[in-house]
C-alpha cells in the first residue's frame, strides 16, 4: 500500500477511535491518544496548509495569465477602454507621452511662429530698453536699470521692477536675428511648451502622481485659455520664466528632501508603473547634507529675478517640511514610539536656512531697488484712486472673482483691463459681488475637500493649492496695489498650482468613488473625536461620501463663477 494512502487509513481510524470516546466522557483517554499521535497530527496540519497555497497561488497564476492575455479588459465602454490603454502607455513611456502632450501645445500654438510687430509695452520693453538694444551690455547697466530699461536710482520715472534674467533673454534673442519679432514669439512659445514639460514631472516628483496623470496635468496647463497674453505678449516672459524656474526648484527640493509617496493608478490592469518606481528611487536616495538646499535656494532666486512673484516660492518648500514634519510626528505617536532627536534637528536646520535665505532675499532686493514705488495713473488701477474705502474693497473683492473665473471657466478674455473695464462696485447688494462669493466658498470647500483625503492625497492637494494661493497673492491688491486691475498674464504662476490641484482632486474622487465600497454608516463621534478626524495627519483615509461631497460643492462653485 503506496505511504499516502497508509497515512489516510490511519488517520480515519485516529478519527473514528476519538469520535467513540467522546460520547462516553472518556476524557483522559482521548487526551492520551492524541498526545501520542502528535507528530502524524502535526504532519497532516502542515500538509493541509501547503495544499492550500498551492491552491491559492494556482488560481492567483491562472488570473494573472488571462489579464496578460487581455491586458486591457472589458472595463466598461469602448470610450473607457481606450482611456485605459492611452493611461496604460503613458505610464509604461512618461517622458514620450509628456513630449506628445508638448507636440499637441506647439500645435495650439503654431501661428504664433508667424506673428510679427511689437505691441502695447514690448515697445518699450525690447525697441526702446538699451540692456536689449545696445552695443555692448555689462553687467553693471543690468543690475542698476529697470525691466523697462530706465535707471532705478536718480530722477526719472521709474517702477522699480527689477528682472534681469527676463532682460537677459530678451538680449540674447536680439543678438540672434535682431528685432524680428517673431523669433520672439518662438522663444515664448517653446518656454511655455518647455514650462508644461516641467509642470508634469512636478505632478511626479512633488506630488507622486503616475505617468498618466503627469501627461493629464501638462496638457491642461499648456492649452489653458488664460495662458494666451503670456504666450503672445513678450513682455509676459517674465512670469513664463519665473513659473519655469520655480517649479524646477519645486521638483528639485522635493527629490532631495521631501519625496511623496507614489499615488497608483486608478485602472486595476495598470500593474506596470515605471513612473511610480522613479518616484521610490528618487525617494530612497533623500541627502541629508542641508549644502544641496542651495539648487532650490538659487532656483527660487532666479525666479525672483525673472518675476517679483517667483520669491513667494520660498513658502512651497517650506510647507513641504511642516507637512512631512506633521506627517512623522503622527505616525511616532502612531507606534508609540520617541521623535528621533537627529530627525528633528534636520528638520528645524532646513527650516531654518529656508526661512533666513528668504529674509536675507527680500532685505537684498529691497536695499539694491531702494524699495518698491508703483507710479500708476488713474487709467491703469483706477480702484486703488478710489477714496472710499468701502468701494474699494467691494471692488477688489469682484476683482478676485474675476481671476477666479478666469481660472475655471475662461470663456472671456481681454488684453487690457484698464480705465472702465471693471466698473466700481459700491453696494454690498450689488449682484456682482455674487462672483467674489462663489469664488470664497469655492476656495473654503477645495481645502476642506483636501484636508478630509488619505494622507498621500491630502499632502499633494496642499501643496498644489499652496502655489496658487501664494504666488496669487502679489496680484491680489491685499499686500499692496499693482499696476493694473485685472491682468491675465498675472494668473500663469497660479495657474500652475491650479491644474496640479485639479488633477489632485480628480484622482481622489475616482479612486473614492471606483476603489472604495461606499462605508457604512459610523456613530456621532465625540468632540474630541470629531477634531482627530478631521485634522488627522497621519494614516487615516478619506471617507468616500466626504470627497464626493467636497468635489460637488468645488463644482458647484466653479460652475457658478
Amino acid at each position: 500500500m503506496p505511504k499516502q494512502e497508509q497515512s489516510n487509513v490511519e488517520g480515519r481510524l485516529l478519527l473514528k477511535e476519538a469520535i467513540e470516546l467522546i460520547p462516553s466522557g472518556r476524557w483522559e483517554e482521548l487526551t492520551s491518544l492524541l498526545q501520542s499521535h502528535a507528530p502524524q497530527l502535526q504532519a497532516a496540519r502542515l500538509r493541509l496548509e501547503q495544499q492550500a497555497l498551492e491552491l491559492h497561488s494556482t488560481r492567483a497564476r491562472s488570473q494573472n495569465d488571462k489579464q496578460d492575455a487581455n491586458p486591457v479588459r472589458q472595463m466598461g465602454t469602448p470610450i473607457v477602454r481606450t482611456v485605459a490603454a492611452a493611461a496604460a502607455w503613458a505610464d509604461r513611456f512618461p517622458w514620450l507621452a509628456l513630449l506628445v502632450i508638448q507636440a499637441v501645445i506647439l500645435a495650439t500654438y503654431a501661428q504664433g511662429f508667424l506673428y510679427r510687430g511689437f505691441i502695447m509695452d514690448d515697445a518699450v520693453g525690447m525697441m526702446r530698453n538699451p540692456n536689449v538694444i545696445g552695443e555692448t551690455l555689462s553687467f553693471a547697466d543690468l543690475m542698476r536699470r529697470d525691466f523697462w530699461g530706465l535707471p532705478m536710482h536718480g530722477s526719472g520715472w521709474t517702477n522699480k521692477s527689477f528682472r534681469p534674467l527676463t532682460t537677459l533673454t530678451f538680449r540674447w534673442n536680439y543678438l540672434l536675428h535682431g528685432l524680428d519679432s517673431s523669433g520672439f514669439h518662438a522663444t515664448n512659445i517653446l518656454l511655455h511648451c518647455l514650462t508644461s514639460l516641467i509642470l508634469g514631472r512636478t505632478a511626479t516628483v512633488a506630488l507622486g502622481m503616475s505617468g498618466s496623470w503627469a501627461a493629464l496635468a501638462s496638457a491642461l496647463f499648456g492649452v489653458h485659455p488664460v495662458h494666451t497674453e503670456n504666450v503672445l505678449y513678450l513682455v509676459c516672459r517674465a512670469d513664463i520664466l519665473a513659473c519655469l524656474l520655480g517649479l524646477l526648484a519645486m521638483n528639485c527640493y522635493a527629490a532631495s528632501f521631501s519625496p511623496p509617496a507614489a499615488l497608483r493608478p486608478l485602472w486595476p490592469t495598470l500593474r506596470s508603473r515605471p513612473f511610480d518606481a522613479a518616484v521610490a528611487a528618487v525617494g530612497s536616495g533623500i541627502l541629508q547634507n542641508p549644502l544641496w538646499m542651495i539648487f532650490p535656494v538659487l532656483l527660487i532666486i532666479a525666479s525672483g529675478l525673472c518675476k517679483e512673484s517667483g520669491f513667494t516660492l520660498f513658502s512651497i518648500p517650506m510647507l513641504m517640511e511642516l507637512l512631512d514634519f506633521l506627517s512623522m510626528q503622527a505616525w511616532v505617536q502612531h507606534q508609540k514610539e520617541r521623535f528621533a532627536k537627529r530627525t528633528f534637528r534636520r528638520f528645524r536646520l532646513r527650516a531654518g536656512l529656508l526661512v533666513a535665505s528668504t529674509f536675507l532675499v527680500f532685505v537684498a532686493r529691497y536695499r539694491h531697488t531702494g524699495g518698491t514705488s508703483l507710479n500708476m495713473s488713474p487709467q491703469d488701477n483706477p480702484i486703488s484712486f478710489e477714496t472710499e474705502r468701502k468701494a474699494r474693497i467691494l471692488s477688489y473683492s469682484y476683482v478676485h472673482g474675476v481671476y477666479m473665473r478666469l481660472l475655471v471657466w475662461p470663456q472671456f478674455l481681454c488684453y487690457d483691463y484698464s480705465m472702465d473695464a471693471i466698473p466700481m462696485v459700491r453696494d454690498v447688494f450689488d449682484c456682482r459681488l455674487m462672483l467674489p462669493l462663489s469664488a470664497y466658498v469655492g476656495c473654503m470647500a477645495s481645502v476642506s475637500f483636501v484636508m478630509q483625503l488619505p494622507a498621500r492625497h491630502r499632502r499633494s492637494g496642499l501643496i498644489a493649492l499652496a502655489l496658487l494661493v501664494v504666488s496669487f497673492l502679489p496680484a491680489s491688491n491685499i499686500l499692496f496695489p499693482v499696476g493694473t486691475v485685472v491682468g491675465e498674464r498675472l494668473m500663469y504662476v497660479p495657474s500652475a498650482g491650479y491644474c496640479l490641484a485639479v488633477v489632485v482632486v480628480l484622482h481622489a474622487f475616482l479612486q473614492g468613488t471606483l476603489h472604495k465600497p461606499r462605508a457604512p454608516p459610523r456613530p456621532e463621534p465625540t468632540k474630541i473625536q470629531r477634531g482627530k478626524e478631521i485634522h488627522s495627519w497621519g494614516i487615516g483615509s478619506g471617507r468616500p461620501e466626504a470627497m464626493r461631497r467636497g468635489f460637488k460643492v468645488t463644482l458647484c462653485a466653479g460652475v457658478s463663477a
